[in-house]
């Protein structure tokens, strides 16, 4: 999967135009319950037990709200981190490093050609050294910007899941108003049958899928920065941990 961020943003307005939907209707579902159960032949204690059942998943849906409001805090992130791996792999960073790597690689000095003795000899083992350096840094770049993007793919990924949750929620309050605006005696049962599922998913279903979507994140995040620190600390082209130097110290020996 790759990140797109015009479709991103445009999920993201999804999930934010859905998760009004959903709290406009949950302003209405208790009330709307209540008015379908208040019937003569509806005894009082199951009238009681069906608003009770609505006012329940009124309150669990009004917490899920809640936390998606406070999930959407980091919604940024995903795009910023798309943004920031195009800097990595761009003009800024590894075209440069991989430009200087090209251009300092052995077959393309010519002062070798024409120039011979101990200086020469100590310019080209200083020059030369500066090659696998230049690359070392550009393939960092490129795995940078790959471990963003992945990054920034878990995020794509944990907020479908988001907008699925909150699409899902709103379509079932949606069905249980619905029911309770036809009337009669078979939207009772339609009510009840549509309450109970909305707890049921949002008791289970909801936490599983929710902790799937998060535990990727987390995964993908924790897996790629064992790998950048992997790449950042490996120092076979840095003598000591540093640069190598383009200056030799003696040049006649």
């Amino acid at each position: 999967m790759t990140f797109n961020g015009a479709q991103f943003e445009a999920l993201i307005e999804k999930i934010l135009h859905d998760l009004d939907a959903l709290a406009n209707d949950l302003a209405s579902l208790v009330k709307a319950v209540a008015s379908a159960v208040e019937q003569w032949f509806i005894p009082e204690s199951v009238q009681h037990a069906v608003v009770s059942l609505a006012e329940g998943a009124a309150h669990l849906l009004e917490g899920f709200v809640d936390m998606v409001k406070h999930v959407l805090e980091g919604a940024l992130a995903p795009l910023e981190l798309f943004r920031i791996a195009q800097v990595w792999e761009g003009a800024n960073v590894r075209e440069i490093a991989s430009t200087v790597a090209g251009d300092t690689m052995s077959y393309r000095m010519i002062a070798q050609l024409a120039w011979n003795s101990t200086a020469a000899t100590k310019y080209r083992y200083a020059i030369y050294q500066q090659s696998p350096a230049a690359a070392q840094v550009a393939s960092i770049a490129d795995k940078t910007a790959s471990s963003l993007n992945v990054c920034a793919v878990a995020g794509l990924v944990f907020y479908a899941a988001v907008a699925h949750l909150v699409i899902t929620n709103w379509w079932d309050v949606a069905a249980v108003i619905a029911a309770a605006a036809e009337g009669g005696l078979n939207c009772i049962a339609d009510v009840v049958a549509f309450l109970g599922l909305l707890n049921a998913e949002i008791s289970v279903a909801e936490l599983v899928e929710a902790l799937s979507a998060v535990a990727t994140v987390l995964g993908a995040q924790e897996s790629q920065m064992a790998q950048l620190a992997g790449a950042a600390s490996d120092n076979s082209n840095f003598p000591n941990g540093h640069w190598p130097s383009a200056i030799s110290k003696n040049w006649i020996s």
